[in-house]
């Protein structure tokens, strides 16, 4: 079946930042020539120099916490005034949004970008995992010591990689790993995306997979089954010289016992791009250990983070309003694009 077509397409630009906008032109004019003849409108922050941005429209949001606020606020001023949107586009890869996220007006379709920060997440793993296995960490503090300091490194042959959520992201730092010669293993539940590992196990094998994991890369979701899963027992079971990655949403791992595995030497090195509190606190203890490396949650980040997205965008427009909706409108709503579809866009 198909759906009512949006009157216009809307594009939410959350800040006023000049390369932002600069990429926000040119996403709306690859956004016409998928809609054409919708017309397409930049709408700034929450809505509030627009008189009307909700009535029959699709909304194209970045997410993330500052973008929901924004959203919030467009909500609330365009309560009771139309019909509310038909469509709201998800730019990030994760359905679960911030806690408390508004119901939207029009209960409109709403789906994500699934897997569009993949291959950036999976960069930032790979760089991590070279950061400490060169000896980068060391080699920097010795040059600004002005120390000279050979130290010997850590060959990638033959390593052996776990990584804990076995995802789009996981399959991607998969592929990258393939001309380096490591062994890459993934842990997920049934059914999840398993390309590229040498092999796939559920979450019940993990305590067996650890003993024998030079590097574990934790990418799972922040729920009341992963929350805190990652602590003082699975670090105790990684092998001594051992290097933990974290880009899973904050809350899975516990910070305190991945510093004081750093500190003992168990660990050789662990790098974060997610906290359990966000920003991190200027007063927390990991800042000041040389072993772990700390990235501001920029692992999904890159040159190109609006762009992967579109390709999400133009598949459910065809889907939903030009070819018509498959029988599945639950899992668009639900879980973003099916795999199916996600393929069509590219493997992202």
């Amino acid at each position: 079946m198909l759906l009512k077509p949006p009157t216009e397409v809307l594009l939410q630009l959350p800040s006023p930042d000049p390369d932002l906008q600069r990429d926000y032109e040119e996403l709306a004019r690859q956004f016409r020539a998928i809609v054409r003849p919708v017309p397409v409108r930049i709408v700034h922050g929450d809505g509030s120099d627009d008189p009307e941005p909700w009535r029959g429209a699709a909304l194209y949001t970045p997410g993330g916490v500052e973008a929901l606020k924004l959203l919030e606020s467009m909500i609330e001023r365009g309560r009771g005034q139309g019909d509310g949107w038909r469509w709201v586009h998800l730019s990030t890869p994760d359905p679960r949004p911030a806690e408390g996220w508004p119901a939207l007006p029009g209960d409109p379709l709403l789906t994500y970008a699934r897997g569009s920060r993949a291959r950036s997440v999976a960069e930032w793993g790979m760089a991590s995992l070279l950061y400490f296995a060169r000896n980068l960490d060391r080699h920097g503090r010795d040059a600004r010591a002005h120390r000279w300091k050979p130290l010997e490194a850590l060959s990638l042959v033959d390593l052996r990689v776990t990584v804990l959520g076995a995802g789009m992201a996981g399959s991607e730092f998969a592929f990258l790993a393939r001309p380096f010669d490591l062994d890459v293993f993934g842990v997920a539940r049934r059914g999840a995306l398993a390309e590229g590992f040498r092999e796939l196990y559920p979450p019940s094998e993990l305590h067996n997979l650890l003993p024998t994991s030079d590097v574990v890369f934790v990418l799972l979701p922040n729920t009341d089954e992963t929350r805190g899963s990652f602590g003082e027992m699975e670090i105790s079971l990684m092998p001594p010289g051992s290097i933990l990655l974290v880009a899973s949403a904050g809350g899975v791992v516990d910070e305190g016992a991945v510093l004081r595995a750093v500190r003992s030497g168990h660990l050789r090195g662990a790098a974060f791009d997610v906290f359990a509190d966000e920003p991190l606190s200027r007063g927390s203890s990991l800042w000041e250990e040389p072993g772990i490396l700390l990235t501001p949650h920029v692992a999904g980040a890159s040159d190109d983070r609006i762009f992967p997205a579109l390709s999400a965008f133009e598949t459910v427009w065809e889907c939903a309003f030009t070819l018509g909706l498959p029988d599945d409108l639950a899992e668009y709503a639900i879980r973003g694009l099916p795999d199916r579809l996600a393929d069509t866009a590219g493997r992202s």
